[in-house]
C-alpha cells in the first residue's frame, strides 16, 4: 500500500513538472538565475492574480462553484511566481557580484 502511495505520488509529480507552466519556469529560473526571469516571473505573477480577482467576480455573480478551484490554482501559481522574482534578483546580482570580484565580465 504504501509502495502505491509513493508511486501514484511520483508519477503525479512528474507529471505536473512536465505540464503545469509555472513548475517548469521555477526550474528554468533556478538552474540560470537572470535579471529576465525576475521581471517575466513578476508580470506573469501580476496577471495571475488579476486573472485569480476576475474569475472570483465571475463565482461572486453566481458562477459555477468550481471555478473556485481555478482561482485557487491561479492564486497559487501568482503567489509562487510572485516569490520567485526577488529570489532571481537575489541570486543575479550575487552571481553578478562575484563574477565582478573574479575580475571576469558576464
Amino acid at each position: 500500500m504504501i509502495r502505491l502511495c509513493f508511486t501514484l505520488a511520483t508519477h503525479a509529480y512528474w507529471w505536473l513538472h512536465y505540464h503545469a507552466p509555472s513548475n517548469r519556469m521555477v526550474a528554468q529560473a533556478a538552474a540560470r538565475p537572470s535579471l529576465a526571469w525576475a521581471g517575466v516571473s513578476l508580470l506573469l505573477s501580476i496577471l495571475l492574480l488579476g486573472l485569480a480577482a476576475g474569475v472570483s467576480m465571475i463565482v461572486q455573480q453566481g458562477g459555477p462553484g468550481w471555478l473556485n478551484l481555478v482561482v485557487l490554482w491561479l492564486v497559487l501559481d501568482g503567489v509562487k511566481m510572485g516569490c520567485l522574482a526577488p529570489v532571481n534578483l537575489i541570486r543575479a546580482a550575487r552571481l553578478h557580484w562575484t563574477a565582478l570580484r573574479a575580475g571576469r565580465a558576464l
